[in-house]
């Protein structure tokens, strides 16, 4: 993301990935004051949050930290969300389409609260050039809910044309990126 996004030139984006800890003092307090600055500016040009949350095959381990991620994320956007009449934010939220977060009350809780109605959007690794080990394309499905229209119909478009093989030899670690086509697809709906 970090790459495709260095094209818009008034797009900013903080990348917090499991090299960068979510948790800590410092990478809330950079989020934050980006937030703020975004609210004091009055920008409404898109501007893009993106926190990914690495999944464990423990996750009862993880479970803590996770629900303070989701916290830590609802800390951060109250302040846009609190001036969402003058602002318009508009919002997507991503997660893999099998990902236990989709059923947490709280999530649905939110994604029910907008003013706007939320487009639900499902996304083929396969159809953005995801290879595994055996070079055959990866069939992982993202599912992106948003309020943003424009995003909900370029994401709508990349799907699975089932004409291929799909790889069975992959790490699902290296699916935890997202492909430079779909950045690409993503950031064109925004302009």
């Amino acid at each position: 993301m970090k790459v495709s996004a260095e094209a818009f030139r008034d797009l900013k984006v903080i990348c917090i990935t499991e090299e960068e800890n979510g948790l800590s003092e410092d990478t809330i307090a950079l989020t934050r004051s980006f937030i703020v600055r975004m609210v004091e500016h009055k920008v409404d040009a898109c501007g893009s949050i993106f926190i990914w949350a690495e999944l464990d095959t423990m996750p009862r381990k993880l479970w803590g930290i996770q629900r303070m991620l989701w916290k830590n994320l609802c800390l951060l956007v109250s302040p846009v969300e609190g001036m969402s009449a003058e602002l318009q934010p508009y919002f997507a939220v991503e997660w893999p389409k099998t990902c236990q977060y989709w059923t947490w009350k709280d999530v649905k809780k939110m994604l029910a609260s907008r003013e706007r109605p939320v487009i639900t959007s499902f996304v083929d690794g396969c159809a953005v050039g995801m290879i595994g080990a055996d070079g055959a394309l990866i069939h992982k499905r993202w599912r992106v809910d948003t309020d943003f229209e424009p995003l909900a119909c370029a994401l709508n478009s990349i799907r699975c044309t089932k004409d291929h093989v799909h790889s069975e030899n992959f790490n699902l670690r290296e699916t935890q990126h997202y492909p430079v086509a779909l950045c690409d697809k993503v950031l064109q709906s925004l302009k």
